[in-house]
């Protein structure tokens, strides 16, 4: 049976390969030449029982029969032996650029280590693990760098957060505030704080699992009595609405529960689902609320939830992928096609379209894959092993995956 799954490895259809006539012939084709730039041609096919499209006998062994995904393996990009120093997408090498190198990036305990507005990408900096944390932001036109608070100011931070003109940092269990272009740093009335959430001109502050809400730039926080415990929050300001979601979490009995609420600019609060499980992290995206729900030993699972939808939505191509920061979703190909991406140290980048089958984009790096942010089409992380702030276009990575998926 082992050679039978070798020869069936290329099989597109994994569930009906069963013995080597579940594996269709294919004719012999001749291997893409290598293109300008470092983009590699695509590969070959191969007859009588061998790979079929896309496919390839890299390693040269009949332990594993065809391995290579030739269209998405960084180190095997279009043909065996054609490697990229990013991803891989259909076929051909993806460019990127570094934006800014040798900062620790991923310290943020809590909520994004990586925020952006429509001209700057703003992040947690740590010239090394020894130093202390500050923030800089980077312009995404010029490339850039200023210091907003100088590295070494704090020794943790849990959570940032852009509200209309400030950008609210919870660090070293207090919470701090900055104007976007940089200034003095300000204490806020907030300590204690442990996560922030900011939607326009309303900031919410987690303390002990109790929410506190401002609206406005300065005074104190006011608690929100009706939400008993807090397991995460989340924030947007889009298309003139301002958002805030709140995942609270009780028990029913022996079992964990959640409920998901929504706060708009009046205050009010608006019960929008529950279920089994608590809600570990979530994200508002474009009037969609997307959340990660735990199930003690069991599998997380993953939910979309639309303002016109009566339940939440689960996809269930995520489910069972441990992500190493809360779920991004990081781009939108059109209406029809939401896509999420997460990082892990295992997996890479990941990319998940509601429309279609999943895939995974591979990323070479030895480091984890961390603080996912998006602008417009272009995604945003920190590269562990390179220590650097990445700029993908997401069009170049993702459209021709979408394009050729059935």
């Amino acid at each position: 049976m082992l050679l039978v799954w070798a020869l069936c490895a290329g099989c597109r259809r994994f569930d009906v390969c069963g013995d080597a006539g579940d594996c269709p012939a294919v004719e012999e084709g001749v291997k893409g030449s290598i293109g300008t730039g470092g983009t590699s041609g695509s590969g070959g096919t191969r007859s009588e029982g061998g790979c079929t499209d896309g496919y390839e006998d890299c390693d040269h062994t009949t332990l594993n029969g065809c391995e290579t995904d030739t269209s998405s393996a960084f180190a095997h990009c279009g043909a065996c032996g054609q490697s990229c120093d990013g991803a891989c997408s259909a076929g051909s090498c993806v460019s990127f650029a570094a934006l800014v190198a040798d900062r620790y990036g991923s310290s943020v305990t809590m909520g994004p280590t990586i925020v952006t507005t429509a001209t700057h990408a703003y992040y947690v900096a740590d010239e090394s693990l020894a130093t202390g944390l500050g923030i800089e932001r980077v312009s995404l036109r010029d490339g850039s760098v200023e210091p907003l608070v100088e590295i070494g100011t704090w020794n943790t931070v849990d959570a940032l957060a852009l509200g209309a003109s400030r950008l609210y940092v919870a660090a070293d269990d207090r919470l701090f505030s900055v104007p976007h272009a940089g200034g003095e740093l300000r204490a806020e009335e907030a300590d204690g704080a442990q996560w922030v959430a900011a939607a326009g001109s309303t900031v919410a502050v987690v303390r002990d699992q109790r929410l506190f809400v401002r609206a406005g730039d300065r005074g104190p926080f006011v608690e929100v009595p009706e939400i008993a415990t807090v397991s995460a929050i989340a924030g947007e300001s889009a298309i003139g609405v301002e958002t805030l979601a709140i995942a609270e979490s009780f028990w029913e009995g022996d079992e964990l529960r959640y409920r998901l609420w929504f706060r708009g600019e009046g205050g009010g609060l608006d019960l929008r689902a529950s279920g089994s499980g608590e809600v570990v992290s979530m994200t508002l995206f474009r009037g969609r609320v997307y959340f990660e729900v735990e199930h003690g030993d069991r599998n997380d699972a993953y939910f979309v939830l639309d303002e016109d939808d009566a339940e939440p939505i689960e996809v269930p191509s995520m489910t069972g992928v441990t992500a190493w920061t809360p779920v991004k979703i990081s781009w939108w190909y059109d209406e029809a096609s939401i896509v999420a991406a997460f990082g892990s140290p295992r997996s890479g980048l990941r990319f998940i379209s509601l429309a279609s089958t999943p895939f995974t984009a591979e990323w070479p790096t030895e480091g984890a894959i961390s603080g996912l942010a998006t602008v417009e089409s272009e995604l945003l992380f920190f590269d562990g092993a390179r220590r650097a702030l990445t700029r993908v276009n997401l069009e170049e990575l993702i459209a021709p995956r979408l394009l050729s998926t059935p």
